[in-house]
């Protein structure tokens, strides 16, 4: 039999993919510049290569916006979706398999001059399908067979719902999370007086992905390109506080990724 050839697949995204957590100010700014990034994404990649040849590229930063870059942004190696996406198309191999799950950093609503969730979501659906379509356009023109996989947004509330238990166990032993109160300090919209609105805003936004993707099937899709909206990582949930690292009671602990890449691993299978 003919050896399989080599699956090319990447993943666009943000903290979670780039297996990210609140740390020390100088583990964080370490953590940025380096390529190791073990995450949900890095156990799916496992999974494959079982099965076949592959080449992977984990091309996640924590804090990416979808545009834009400031200073800090250069400073800490950070890169929006965009640069993501220019990193792909410039790359000399078009990959086979593209994974996008990122747009977090949009629900920090609470840092934003203007707080209006209609206007918001309005500008996240220009960004975001700019992107997609980007990917879709260049994914038409290649001879080979191509896929993307765009994912909804992490269960905001079993975040928060494990945030409280945190809280609790934090007043009983204040030495557990050591960095819990300073994702407040990076993540306002997190903060107990503005998690219902937070909720709010991310299923407005997931809405905004699955019409993006809805929008992007009707006009790209052919024999050789296909393009799907997934749910199944905004419909992991849990009651432990295993699933989040004991670091900072918000980002996904080891055994959390583990928990994504298991209810991902359906979609990308197909």
């Amino acid at each position: 039999t003919m050896p399989k050839p080599r699956l090319a697949i990447v993943a666009i995204g943000d903290s979670v993919t780039a297996g990210f957590h609140i740390d020390s100010d100088l583990k964080m700014f370490l953590r940025l510049w380096s390529d190791k990034k073990q995450s949900w994404f890095s156990t799916i990649v496992k999974r494959i290569e079982k099965l076949r040849p592959i080449v992977a590229k984990n091309y996640s930063t924590p804090s990416s916006k979808l545009v834009g870059k400031t200073l800090s942004d250069r400073l800490l190696n950070i890169k929006s979706m965009k640069a993501q996406v220019d990193e792909v198309l410039e790359a000399r191999h078009f990959p086979d398999m593209i994974l996008v799950w990122t747009g977090h950093s949009a629900l920090n609503w609470a840092t934003k001059p203007d707080q209006n969730f209609t206007r918001i979501s309005k500008g996240f659906q220009t960004d975001f399908q700019r992107q997609i379509r980007r990917l879709c356009a260049a994914a038409n023109k290649q001879k080979h067979k191509t896929g993307i996989i765009v994912f909804g947004f992490i269960s905001i509330r079993t975040l928060f719902k494990l945030r409280a238990l945190a809280e609790k166990q934090k007043k009983k032993t204040p030495l557990r999370f050591p960095y819990f109160e300073k994702s407040y300090r990076i993540f306002k919209s997190i903060r107990p007086e503005y998690r219902n609105r937070t909720i709010e805003l991310a299923d407005l936004l997931n809405m905004v992905i699955s019409k993006t993707v809805a929008s992007c099937q009707k006009k790209y899709k052919n024999d050789k390109f296909k393009i799907v909206y997934s749910p199944d990582l905004s419909k992991v949930g849990t009651n432990s506080l295993d699933y989040v690292t004991s670091l900072d009671a918000w980002h996904p602990s080891q055994r959390g990724q583990k928990k994504l890449a298991k209810a991902a691993w359906p979609v990308i299978k197909e």
